[in-house]
């Protein structure tokens, strides 16, 4: 019956537990591909199958990968190799987190299959950016995680937080720590360093602290131990960073061996308070034959302490060619993105079994990206790297500008993942034709921020639109987070037939091309008053077509005066005078003659 436990354990994606996002591993020290993570607490076992993992580009339905109840889930990136997870279900997003887990911080929010918001957290990149650490919570506060790698399926090195109904963390590195309440808030990094990674037996091994904000009082505790723990230089404390010295006596060939410090100080202290450095001590000359290749940072010779875009510095390497045909070594720039911004410096260390201490020229690319990144030294089947920051280069004005704008426009086109939902509260099923009538709908908005919308609606069949323009009542509405907002519509048909139509809702969310919509069945017919004006209509219609018909009248005899008449008739009338004037005319001529 155990198989069927099992079976309905993964048939059941509901969880009633609390959420927090626990741990998350963005910028992991070399190549982030397959390597990073995003670690869930709950209080309860709890199984993530088909939950969704988002950030503000994309979002991911989780796939099992492994599945063991208890209190910690994996999401992990396809080809994460997950062999070491023994106490926690994995889950896989993909290819990537989201979009990629960004190096620059964003939020990540975790939803169930329904679309409700369980967890949400933000982080930035002030902390465990490409130094080999994760972000760990503790009492609401991102830490960086005390092991390499961080603590993928374990409880936090810095402690397990407290469960707490409301599952959005924020990176506030200004917390109070509720167990000193008396401390103040402060940041402090601890890091640990020796001057070389190999020395001889009886070589002595220099020590160096480096504390980020020396105007607290602090002490550092420093000791030095093999891989195993066991102190060969017992512990001291000390409370300045001056270098500190120890001289090895092994009796084995070649060891191991670490020198550590803890940092103790007057404040709530939210930064790395442990951190350690491993060199090798191999027991006699000839031994460091057998051993393999290294590449050391020594110094960046800055100006001013600085750098900046389409500058030149200088690098100080101590380089050791083993028992390798290889020996090219390059330096170079990168930024967070593993891109160049630097010209590549190359030198050639052809002689085995040497050391070099060499300077090397570093030009600066042009650029504009301000902050901090990679100094990067690899070859000789190692590779060395240490944080550099870069101010911008000459005459970025307008190149900022431009990518303002460019900023501005991809905030605007970034896809809010929270769905928004639209549904009917009050419509007719009938209306009159000629009356105006509404329609009451609400938008809920389930997402941490405000949204705005357009809201309309209007009537259809086909193609054609019966309550004039689509958008003519058109409203614009803003709807609060995790709010619900109703919206009342108006409209009047004027003109159109008994029937069946269509009435359509919309409601465009701001930065969004597809509209929400609903659309239901509405009966139009016309009042009693206008199919009574249709009948003196449809009569007075009748009479004008009758009006329009061509109409035999028959001829009657003119009588009164004479408009119009012939010329043959007026020949006749006229003939009479004709003949007594030629008449009159012979009588004149005749007596004429006789005189």
């Amino acid at each position: 019956m155990w198989w069927l436990f099992l079976a309905l354990l993964f048939a059941l994606p509901v969880v009633s537990a609390e959420l927090i996002i626990h741990e998350i591993l963005y910028n992991p020290l070399g190549d982030d591909n397959n390597r990073e993570f995003v670690e869930v607490f709950h209080n309860e076992a709890s199984n993530l199958s088909s939950f969704i993992i988002a950030d503000t580009a994309s979002n991911d339905t989780l796939q099992t990968l492994q599945y063991l109840p208890g209190q910690f889930s994996l999401i992990v990136e396809e080809g994460f190799d997950f062999s070491s997870i023994t106490n926690a279900s994995v889950y896989s997003a993909g290819s990537t987190i989201g979009n990629g887990l960004s190096n620059d911080g964003e939020t990540l929010t975790l939803y169930d299959p329904d679309g409700n918001l369980l967890a949400s957290a933000t982080y930035s990149n002030t902390l465990a950016n490409g130094n080999g650490f994760s972000l760990e919570v503790v009492d609401g506060v991102w830490l960086e995680s005390l092991l390499h790698n961080g603590t993928p399926g374990m409880a936090n090195s810095a402690g397990i937080p407290a469960i707490s109904p409301i599952p959005n963390v924020s990176n506030n590195s200004n917390a109070t720590n509720a167990s000193n309440p008396n401390k103040q808030d402060c940041t402090i990094h601890l890091s640990v360093q020796t001057d070389k990674l190999v020395y001889l037996n009886e070589e002595q091994v220099k020590i160096l602290f480096d504390v980020t904000d020396e105007s607290m009082p602090y002490s550092i505790e420093y000791w030095v131990e093999d891989l195993r723990g066991i102190i060969v230089k017992e512990k001291r404390n000390t409370s300045n960073t001056n270098a500190k010295y120890f001289t090895p006596e092994i009796t084995e060939s070649d060891k191991a061996l670490q020198a550590k410090g803890k940092l103790y100080s007057e404040c709530n202290n939210a930064g790395r308070r442990e951190a350690e450095s491993i060199f090798t001590v191999l027991n006699n000359a000839t031994q460091i034959k057998n051993s393999t290749s290294f590449i050391v940072i020594k110094e960046i010779l800055l100006e001013e302490n600085s750098t900046a875009f389409g500058k030149q510095f200088e690098i100080l390497l101590e380089i050791y060619k083993g028992d390798t045909r290889k020996s090219v070594v390059e330096v170079f720039v990168v930024n967070q993105d593993k891109q160049k911004v630097s010209d590549v410096s190359k030198f050639s260390a052809r002689e085995k079994f040497t050391v070099y201490e060499i300077s090397l020229p570093m030009q600066m690319k042009q650029g504009c990206n301000e902050g901090q990144h990679t100094l990067l030294a690899k070859g000789l089947d190692g590779i060395q790297e240490m944080p550099i920051f870069v101010e911008k280069g000459e005459n970025c004005e307008r190149t900022e500008k431009s990518e303002a704008v460019k900023e501005k426009q991809e905030e605007m086109e970034k896809p809010d993942t929270s769905p928004s939902l639209l549904r009917l509260v009050e419509g007719p099923s009938q209306a009159m034709v000629g009356k105006p009538f509404s329609v009451v709908v609400a938008i809920e908005n389930p997402s941490d921020e405000a949204r705005n919308f357009i809201v309309w609606s209007y009537i259809y069949r086909g193609s054609k639109s019966y309550s004039g323009e689509r958008e003519g009542n058109k409203q614009e509405t803003r709807v609060e987070a995790k709010s619900r907002e109703e919206v009342e519509l108006w409209n009047t048909v004027k003109d159109a037939k008994d029937g069946i139509y269509k009435i359509k809702v919309r409601a465009l969310q701001e930065r969004r091309k597809t509209p929400l919509e609903i659309t239901n069945d509405i009966s139009l017919s016309r009042p009693e008053e206008l199919q009574e004006e249709e009948i003196p209509a449809l009569q007075k219609a009748g009479e004008a077509e009758q009006e329009n018909q061509v109409k035999v009248i028959p001829l009657e005899p003119v009588t009164g005066s004479i408009v119009l008449e012939s010329k043959t008739n007026k020949l006749k009338r006229h003939m009479l005078l004709i003949l007594l004037g030629l008449c009159f005319l012979t009588i004149v001529v005749l007596v004429m003659r006789e005189k």
